[in-house]
């Protein structure tokens, strides 16, 4: 290995003088260090601690894991809360739909699942297509119900915020 930067399960390896059980996930995590779905699908069977070490060696900061999780779960949950605000209305317990509140929910969410595709789309083993897809229908059919209600509501002049107030 003259020449070659040892790679982390090679590492890994030379600092063990026992070996575990358990160690024999650790060094298959460091194995496929680079090939990050190898290392989702190890880490879904993975021991917990492992596990652990496998989203710790991401290279990432946990502050920004956070930031992250908190940032994809809102471009999951801003379309359903926006058709929640139109349910008020749907059911009888709100006299107008609320509209414009709807509509800032829904593209609040589409901005935010919007760029975390497009960020994530830089680095193809990231994304994961049947992810993008699911994203895709949350907000698809979620907007197709709400546009349907927001007609609706204009229509009948019951509508508050669509361009304007009613």
């Amino acid at each position: 290995m003259s020449g070659t930067t040892a790679g982390p399960a090679t590492r890994f390896a030379a600092s063990r003088r026992t070996w575990e059980p358990i160690d024999w996930w650790r060094l298959e995590a460091r194995a496929w260090d680079d090939a990050p779905t190898v290392r989702r699908a190890i880490a879904f069977f993975a021991p917990t601690s492992v596990f652990r070490e496998l989203a710790k060696s991401s290279g990432r900061n946990p502050l920004m894991t956070v930031i992250l999780l908190v940032w994809n779960l809102t471009g999951l949950a801003a379309p359903v809360v926006g058709a929640a605000i139109l349910l008020g209305w749907v059911f009888g317990r709100a006299d107008v739909a609320a509209v414009g509140s709807a509509g800032v929910a829904f593209a609040a969410g589409a901005v935010v699942a919007g760029a975390g595709l497009i960020t994530s789309s830089r680095d193809a083993g990231r994304v994961d297509a049947g992810s993008a897809q699911a994203i895709g229908w949350v907000h698809g059919l979620a907007a197709g119900a709400a546009l349907i209600v927001s007609v609706l509501a204009t229509v009948q002049g019951e509508a508050d915020g669509a361009w304007g107030s009613s």
